[in-house]
């Protein structure tokens, strides 16, 4: 069985800026980056690829052991579900083929930095007084 990680797309906006990965979690007003193989790594979550796809393209790239970057992978993956992220789901399609995005010459295990500075600001924003079902930019009917 072939595993992916599926970003929530209705909850998250992300991009990836000069090799680093720039997530918001919309409902929680958290932000977060990734660099170095944090950004490969999820920049091959948004492509639909699956861990096991992603370890063994890492580990070609990078020369490093298969066990280390399988276990940063799933490790990396797993903090992204913990923050809402995303969720960890069994692959339908085992055969997406990847864009691999620039990764260092070195393998690094992935962090995950999470911010809350500005979570009061981010919640502020009129995106949160949407229905969830229509999304942006239908509002919340007025009870």
């Amino acid at each position: 069985m072939s595993v992916l990680f599926r970003i929530r797309e209705s909850a998250v906006a992300s991009e990836i800026i000069d090799g680093e990965a720039i997530i918001m979690q919309l409902r929680t007003g958290h932000y977060f980056s990734a660099r170095g193989s944090g950004a490969a790594i999820w920049s091959l979550f948004a492509q639909g690829v699956d861990l096991e796809t992603i370890t063994q393209v890492i580990a070609d790239k990078t020369g490093a052991a298969t066990d280390d970057v399988q276990a940063g992978v799933s490790q990396f993956a797993a903090e992204a579900e913990r923050h809402a992220l995303g969720a960890l789901e069994e692959a339908l399609d085992a055969d997406a083929v990847a864009t691999v995005p620039a990764l260092p010459e070195v393998w690094a295990v992935p962090v995950l930095e999470v911010f809350s500075d500005m979570q009061d600001l981010l919640l502020l924003d009129p995106i949160h007084d949407v229905s969830d079902e229509v999304g942006w930019p239908m509002q919340k009917p007025v009870v």
